[in-house]
């Protein structure tokens, strides 16, 4: 009789389990993280009893726990991947930037440097003009 007791117990609580996995629980609410109190609230039972009278239920759990925690691992490092690529993008648009700005800086000391000498050489010369005096 223990048997059949036993081997009723074990059923409810996979199917309590099975639910749970799926996330389609009918007494926890949904979206619960399995564990063995919430194994114990679904199959109706106390988590003392799956304790003492069926590890193998407890260890079943941490499995799922586990693989619950590798899963979101999992997610977190693929996340990772993403920004640390993205990162990487943009460490070399900003180096592209740096290198192009000081292309320009040098470019724009270039043309100071030769309106400097022009301005200077129409001051000393006399023969340019400046495009705003009328010659006369």
């Amino acid at each position: 009789m223990a048997t059949t007791r036993g081997d009723a117990m074990r059923k409810t609580l996979t199917e309590a389990l099975t639910r749970l996995k799926y996330d389609r629980p009918r007494i926890v609410q949904k979206g619960r993280k399995i564990s063995i109190k919430a194994l114990a609230e679904e199959a109706e039972v106390t988590d003392s009893l799956i304790h003492n009278k069926y590890p193998e239920f407890v260890e079943k759990v941490r499995v799922l726990q586990g693989k619950a925690i590798k899963d979101q691992r999992d997610a977190k490092a693929d996340q990772l991947k993403k920004v640390r690529e993205e990162k990487r993008e943009l460490q070399a648009q900003l180096t592209e930037a740096k290198t192009q700005l000081a292309v320009l800086g040098t470019q724009n000391a270039v043309l100071l440097e030769r309106v400097r000498l022009l301005e200077a050489q129409a001051a000393s010369d006399g023969k340019v003009v400046s495009l705003g005096q009328r010659v006369e």
